[in-house]
């Protein structure tokens, strides 16, 4: 049974970057703005719970804070979000032991070693979840472990709270200033307040900002920027008004007005319908493209070619410690759990009305052949064969025109695009997950619209999972990050590799054969031409004169539709595009190879390295949406 789509639960992501040195006077001043902040975030989503239709709305809202809780704003924040019901989870460059040492001379005058120590033992021990890096406390490594941990707070929160005094911290790495720069250059917005100075909040949204810095806008600014920035994270984009490009697109905007149906609203089709039925008519039908070229791939030895594929040998080539599992593993933990339940229904929606629309395709070129024959015949049979090949001609034109409508009313290019790339984003983020990285939302959006969603609800989808997703937790160390590494690499890597170094001689074969197929209806028809003239010079009987007639009409109907499929499914193309992927794959397979998991903070250049191979795969997928965006089933 098909998994039903998962509704996101109501969820938002705190995170904090500040100074460590916070005397009692500034943590007063700054109290009432930062609960100010969160009363807000809760209020605008316990709103949220109205939209029932999208949201999962039988689990409490998970209001989170991301912290470090390094001594000063970080513990502030912590604090408050404590007392406010907040769940707290900890992000530390390593381990705790190690980290409790920078506590020992504590940064803000008149607070003691013992009660700062107090002060984070007793945090840690409220939080609901625990990230350990793999960083190093020594002296060459300590900034660099700060830093990681710093951006690990940055890419999983959907806010940046930061208590900063302005200044540029020039060389200081991991600190607070270079956590901010990297919080603007990459997102999430940023929530500035002064520490120590009476200013009101800064919104700090990029790079040009966090240069300004002045003049700071005042509080009502502030304020409205951010109703309307949460309105926007907890409210789904409306849809898109849909424009008609033909005499079929406008009778169906007229028969969905009638029905009272609304544009096409791609995020509530899919959290709102039922499975597509994969049974009876239904299920032939949307095999029926499968089966049809399919019937042009017959006796490719797929094992034998998949091997010998150049990229798939590369791929393939790895250290005895880790070989080609054909099972392909997937990643643990619970953000990769979070991530697959979301993948299976877009995933089986998409195939199933990838079935539909392309079988589409095939039965309107089909039925295109059928009608032309029809007509041609209709030119030379006496008056009863006429009418009969007449009316059967209007019935398969009729029969078009509903294929046509019907993929037109029930949207099935659009599901099949929009919910692969759905399915696509989060099979990719279910591996990125468990490294505590994220595809930043800018390159979900460009990949959409590549799709055709122009009213932006992939992105949004694709974030609101994202604040529902639990963080990867737990000790990060040398024995993990090498299963992490077996299931990016003989998972998501290798599954791509047997698609890629399957797809692309099965492709280049079809496109040969149905190439051949026409060619050699050509040199028929050319014969049978040659043939009819030679029949109508011995005056021989006209019936037999006008079989070869009528055959020298028709076979070059046949040819054109041959022709139209292979234009429509642009075989070579798809070929070429999974060679390069297939040389880019082995690329990113020695990439992973060379990793020392044994170094400090391995799990930066592991998850840099699967963020690199993500944002290719999700290239190839754009490449892919455009290509058949385009493809779309017309009557004329």
């Amino acid at each position: 049974m098909t998994a039903r789509p998962l509704h996101p639960r109501i969820a938002f992501r705190l995170g904090i970057t500040g100074t460590r040195n916070l005397p009692e006077a500034a943590r007063a001043q700054l109290r009432p703005r930062i609960e100010a902040l969160l009363d807000t975030i809760a209020t605008t989503a316990q709103a949220a719970r109205n939209g029932a239709d999208i949201y999962d709305t039988t689990n409490p809202l998970l209001l989170r804070l991301i912290t470090p809780l390094a001594e000063g704003a970080d513990r502030l924040v912590a604090e408050v979000a404590r007392a406010k019901g907040w769940q707290i989870e900890v992000v530390l460059p390593f381990a705790a032991e190690t980290y409790r040492d920078d506590f020992a001379t504590p940064a803000t005058p008149g607070v003691t070693a013992d009660a700062c120590l107090a002060e984070f033992d007793q945090l840690l021990a409220a939080a609901a979840q625990v990230t350990t890096l793999d960083g190093d406390g020594g002296p060459d490594h300590r900034n660099r472990s700060y830093e990681a941990a710093g951006r690990m707070v940055v890419r999983n929160c959907d806010l940046l709270i930061a208590l900063w005094d302005g200044e540029t911290g020039v060389g200081r790495r991991g600190g607070t200033a270079e956590i901010i720069r990297f919080a603007a250059r990459f997102g999430p917005p940023i929530w500035w307040l002064h520490p120590t100075e009476d200013r009101q909040p800064c919104v700090l949204l990029d790079t040009p900002d966090l240069r300004r810095r002045a003049p700071l806008p005042d509080a009502a600014n502030s304020e409205a920027w951010l109703a309307v920035y949460l309105k926007g994270l907890f409210t789904p984009p409306a849809p898109h008004p849909e424009h008609a490009h033909g005499l079929l697109d406008r009778f169906a905007q007229g028969w969905r007005k009638f029905r009272k149906h609304g544009p096409f609203d791609g995020l509530r089709t899919l959290l709102g319908q039922a499975p597509p039925k994969t049974g009876g008519l239904a299920g032939w039908y949307a095999g029926l493209h499968g089966g049809f070229l399919g019937f042009f791939r017959k006796g490719w030895d797929s094992e034998a070619r998949l091997h010998a594929a150049p990229g798939v040998l590369a791929a393939e080539a790895t250290p005895d410690w880790l070989r080609s599992s054909p099972s392909f593993p997937d990643q643990e933990g619970a953000p990769a759990e979070h991530w697959r339940s979301a993948y299976a229904a877009p995933d089986a929606y998409s195939n199933a009305y990838a079935g539909r629309y392309r079988s589409g395709y095939v039965v309107v070129s089909i039925l295109i052949v059928l009608a032309l024959a029809c007509a041609v015949m209709g030119l030379v049979l006496p008056k009863l064969g006429k009418i009969t090949v007449t009316g059967l001609e209007l019935a398969l034109l009729l029969l078009l025109l509903g294929v046509v409508l019907l993929n037109t009313l029930q949207h099935w290019h659009q599901r099949f695009l929009l919910y692969r790339l759905v399915a696509e984003l989060c099979r990719k983020q279910a591996h990125l997950a468990a490294l505590g990285w994220s595809l930043p939302l800018y390159r979900v959006d460009s990949a959409a619209a590549a799709a055709g969603a122009r009213e932006g609800w992939v992105g949004w989808y694709f974030n609101a999972l994202s604040r529902a997703a639990p963080m990867v937790s737990g000790l990060i160390d040398p024995p993990r990050l090498e299963a992490m590494r077996h299931a990016l690499r003989n998972g998501l890597l290798m599954g791509q590799v047997h698609y890629h170094g399957r797809n692309q001689p099965r492709s280049t074969l079809a496109a040969a054969r149905l190439v051949r197929a026409g060619e050699w209806l050509f040199l028929i028809t050319v014969f049978v031409v040659a043939f009819k003239l030679l029949l109508l010079r011995m005056d021989v009987l006209s019936t037999v004169a006008l079989f070869f007639g009528l055959l020298a009409a028709l076979l070059p109907v046949i040819s054109a539709g041959f022709f139209v499929l292979r234009a429509y499914a642009e075989l070579n193309l798809v070929a070429d595009q999974s060679a390069v992927m297939l040389h880019e794959l082995a690329e990113a397979a020695e990439a992973l190879d060379s990793l020392d998991l044994t170094k400090p903070l391995a799990s930066q250049d592991l998850a840099a390295d699967g963020y690199a191979l993500a944002s290719t795969m999700l290239a190839d997928v754009e490449g892919w949406a455009r290509l058949f965006r385009a493809k779309v089933i017309e009557a004329g």
